[in-house]
């Protein structure tokens, strides 16, 4: 089973047995074709000839008996004839005349002529003369009454007055054999029948005629029979259907052809017993006895079943050297095929190198020079997607053709590239000589916040002294003390603006730095300059915005410094009226 599965795969993916086999399957059937048309034409014309021929040997076995039996009858005549001119009586010539007719007739033919009288003794002989082969050369002693109604052979004849053949018979004592009677009436002057005269005629004679209808195939397979008017089996190869002594005979209702042999004469295809055979039968006359002829048709049939069979062996022999033959051609002519194949296969894995050597003035010799030239299509356009990643954007691809969607792609992005690298350069330059200016604002800017910070220190520690002085001067007078809550609350607001200023100064330096630290990963990364310059502008802005918050905040220092200015400025007044008043109460 897996060596079915694999051959079925194999034949799948195999292009030249697939044609290998469809070149066998449709010569094979159309050999086939062929030899089943010749033979059913054979078939035909050995039908029809072998038709003719049995035709022809049954209508000459036909012949034969109708021979037979007018020459019989013409024995018979002359019988009638002598009689009747001996007067209706028997003639002391009569043994001699017998004897006469016995001696032209074969003995196949003849076996008694005889005379028998209506009004004459049937035991007195030679009142009824006769003679037969065994009697010969004397007049036949033997008698029987003839009168017997059961004696067809005289009933019939002297009752219907006309020519009798009748059906076959064993003549128990004189002959001991099987045979017919041809019978006719004798007559006086005025017409009127006074006797019988006629012959008895052997079967054995009849017999042989119908062993002779044969077709020249194997004989004893055919069956040849001969059947009365009156449908007795008058001869046939099986003895056991003929009369004999103690046996009447069969009818021809006993034999299987009966309900195929339909009309005088004819030929048709039968069937028994699953067996296919031919008829043929014809119908003589005079005696109105059919002969018929069954054979079977694989015997007719046999020189085309030879020939079919020889045609089979023949044509399986040209399709086994057909098939040879188709496959070695199909794997020549498709051995390019296979390389080119192999050259796609590898093309789609990404290998560039595979070369393709099949050459031929065909569609495969056509479809390798088309691989070749995609080859080096694609090894070029490799080369160019090379020297772009390595940066050598100089080199440059021309398209094949209008339609060469890849070839103008790549020369598109070629020059996209250029123009895309030229404009990062000059953003670049600009970024950079924008990061140098930057760098010079954030120094200033660093040194501005360093000083104000200073100042600012400066601020709070003569504010804390202030303080001290204010609280000293407000332990001598309530008016002082409130004035030095009112200070106080001032100098808590002021650290509180000053803490502000500290923190945005801290802000403000750090964003500065993450603009240099931006700046630098900007003029390093080729790939995120945009972002980082935006990202710079966003904290050059916050930076802007962090130094307008300081100036403000410095404009508010600058009125809590004048605030504390006047407060001192009250403070001494307070403390000189203090020392005034204390002069003064002193």
């Amino acid at each position: 089973m897996m060596g079915l599965r694999r051959w079925s795969a194999s034949f799948r993916r195999s292009l030249s047995r697939r044609l290998s086999a469809s070149a066998v399957a449709l010569s094979g059937l159309t050999l086939i074709g062929l030899a089943w048309f010749a033979y059913a034409q054979a078939a035909v014309l050995l039908t029809k000839a072998a038709d003719e021929n049995a035709a022809a040997q049954v209508s000459a076995a036909v012949r034969s008996i109708d021979q037979t039996m007018q020459r019989a009858a013409a024995v018979a005549q002359a019988i009638v004839s002598f009689q009747e001119a001996a007067g209706g009586k028997a003639s002391p010539l009569s043994e001699a005349f017998y004897k006469g007719l016995l001696d032209k007739m074969p003995p196949d033919e003849l076996f008694a002529a005889y005379a028998n009288f209506d009004r004459a003794d049937w035991r007195a002989f030679r009142e009824n003369p006769g003679m037969n082969r065994g009697s010969y050369p004397r007049l036949n002693a033997d008698a029987y009454d003839f009168h017997d109604p059961d004696q067809l052979w005289y009933a019939v004849p002297f009752r219907e007055n006309r020519l009798v053949v009748s059906e076959p018979y064993f003549d128990e004592g004189s002959g001991n054999i099987t045979m017919v009677s041809v019978t006719l009436p004798i007559r006086d002057a005025s017409g009127k029948p006074i006797g019988v005269g006629g012959v008895d005629v052997p079967i054995s004679g009849i017999q042989k005629m119908a062993e002779s209808v044969r077709l020249p195939v194997e004989p004893k397979a055919q069956v040849a029979f001969i059947v009365s008017e009156g449908g007795q089996i008058v001869a046939h190869p099986n003895a056991e259907l003929l009369p004999a002594k103690g046996r009447e005979g069969a009818k021809l209702d006993k034999l299987p052809e009966a309900r195929f042999l339909a009309g005088e004469r004819g030929a048709r295809r039968m069937k028994l017993g699953g067996k296919a055979y031919r008829l043929y039968w014809d119908t003589a006359p005079f005696a109105k006895w059919r002969v018929a002829l069954r054979v079977p048709e694989e015997l007719i049939l046999a020189p085309v079943v030879r020939l079919r069979t020889q045609m089979a062996l023949g044509a399986l022999a040209g399709l086994i050297l057909l098939a040879v033959g188709v496959g070695g051609m199909a794997r020549k002519a498709l051995r390019g095929l296979a390389e080119v194949d192999a050259a796609a296969q590898a093309m789609a894995a990404g290998d560039l190198s595979v070369q393709v050597s099949a050459r031929s003035e065909d569609e495969v010799g056509r479809l390798a020079d088309t691989m070749r030239r995609l080859t080096d299509a694609q090894a070029k356009m490799a080369e160019l997607a090379a020297s772009v990643a390595e940066g050598d954007l100089t080199r440059s691809l021309e398209p094949r053709g209008p339609k060469d969607t890849l070839g103008l792609a790549l020369r598109g992005m070629a020059e996209s590239l250029r123009s895309l690298i030229g404009g990062l350069q000059s953003v670049s330059v600009a970024l950079e000589q924008r990061s140098r200016d930057l760098e010079g604002s954030v120094a200033a800017s660093q040194a501005g916040n360093e000083e104000a910070t200073r100042s600012l220190d400066d601020v709070c520690r003569a504010s804390e002294e202030a303080a001290r002085s204010t609280q000293q001067i407000a332990q001598a007078s309530e008016s002082l003390a409130r004035n030095a809550t009112e200070a106080t609350e001032a100098m808590e607001r002021l650290l509180s603006a000053i803490a502000e200023v500290g923190r945005a100064s801290r802000d403000q330096l750090a964003g500065a730095a993450d603009a240099w630290q931006t700046a630098q990963r900007g003029s390093g990364t080729l790939g995120s300059v945009l972002e980082s310059i935006r990202a710079i502008e966003r904290r050059v802005g916050d930076s802007a915005e962090a130094v307008r918050e300081l100036g403000a905040r410095q404009e508010q220092i600058g009125e809590i410094l004048t605030t504390i200015a006047q407060i001192a400025e009250q403070t001494n007044l307070l403390a000189l009226n203090a020392a005034i008043e204390a002069a003064r109460a002193g």
